[in-house]
């Protein structure tokens, strides 16, 4: 007769209960996985997935085992291998926005810029190094460059320029202020965004170095065509005049 081979392994609705909750948490335990992801990493030849294993090492460093140090390290490799993968430069930016390590999140958001083929989230990251630059090493010299280059990342996007307004405004920084006019004049698509940048950059032309009445006049005159309040701003030239 032929062998009949038994599995001598029960099946797990056969088993115990407490030897199923022991296996488990077995499998899960940190250190367990810390093990498995450094074999798979060690294994592994594809720099993308190996990226994608350090990542996860460094979170189980970090969120399970609480070993913070180690858990830069992984990031780190896994940055080297995948500059770009979105995950990991988050977990490292958290990591240095809740230490306070703003010279170290500088450089990293210098290196995502380099290598963001992406206009739109180049300019984000512009943004978003403006911001640290402004609020929390009080440069606003570099602010405002971030700023600038984030709006000529994204030509017509409000919130550089909106950040931009904000800094000069805040300085007292009128011909800053004014690039900020042009410049959004210049690239807004919504014909009543153009015309407030024009009638703001008029307003403010008389007290521009330079600046004189005249010049100011002729530039509302290029917003007639925008409005269908001609009397409006008549009054704008009228006060602009005055």
């Amino acid at each position: 007769p032929e062998a009949v081979l038994v599995d001598d392994e029960p099946a797990a609705e056969e088993r115990a209960p407490l030897d199923l909750a022991v296996e488990l948490a077995t499998a899960n335990d940190p250190t367990t996985l810390e093990a498995a992801l450094a074999a798979e990493f060690a294994a592994e030849t594809d720099p993308g997935r190996r990226a994608l294993l350090q990542h996860e090492l460094g979170h189980l460093l970090q969120r399970r085992l609480r070993s913070e140090a180690r858990a830069v390290k992984a990031y780190a490799e896994a940055l080297t291998l995948d500059p770009l993968l979105r995950p990991n430069v988050w977990a490292i930016r958290r990591i240095f926005l809740a230490r306070g390590l703003w010279p170290n999140l500088l450089k990293l958001l210098d290196a995502e810029t380099k290598l963001e083929e992406l206009p739109a989230r180049r300019a984000e990251t512009l943004l978003e190094k403006g911001w640290i630059l402004e609020d929390r090493v009080q440069d606003g010299d570099a602010a405002r460059q971030a700023y600038r280059e984030a709006a000529a990342a994204a030509p017509g996007w409000l919130a550089p320029l909106l950040a931009l307004e904000r800094l000069c405004g805040t300085e007292g920084d009128r011909e800053g202020l004014a690039e900020v006019f042009r410049l959004g004049a210049a690239t807004a698509a919504d014909p009543e965004r153009r015309l407030a940048y024009l009638v703001e950059l008029a307003r403010l032309g008389p007290h521009l170095p330079g600046g004189t009445v005249e010049g100011t006049l002729a530039q509302l005159e290029e917003a007639l065509p925008l409005t269908n309040d001609r009397l409006g701003l008549l009054e704008v030239m009228g006060d602009v005049a005055a």
